[in-house]
């Protein structure tokens, strides 16, 4: 299980750059203007769904790490089992 939420926790980081409303989370331009991966943002937020209740709300479940994280995992390991049992099929 725990490679499905290091997958998904990958995919997650990758879409929040995506993501117009909350672009900028992790790659951001520093004062010289080149661009630079912050895990601060990153941090931030991980810790943001505890401090703003609003961040639980269905509205706002694309931007709350733990309800993300917990779908696409639930996904990937959904589609993964289905490959898995189509090729069990095929050997039969």
């Amino acid at each position: 299980m725990s490679k499905y939420i290091l997958v998904s926790l990958i995919i997650y980081v990758l879409y929040l750059e995506i993501n117009p409303k909350i672009r900028g989370i992790w790659i951001r331009p520093n004062s010289e203007g080149n661009y630079v991966i912050s895990f601060y943002g990153l941090y931030d937020l991980f810790i943001y769904p505890f401090k703003n209740i609003k961040m639980w709300f269905p509205m706002m479940w694309d931007m709350n790490v733990y309800i993300s994280i917990g779908f696409i995992t639930f996904i990937i390991y959904k589609i993964h089992k289905r490959i898995k049992y189509k090729k069990r099929l095929k050997n039969i």
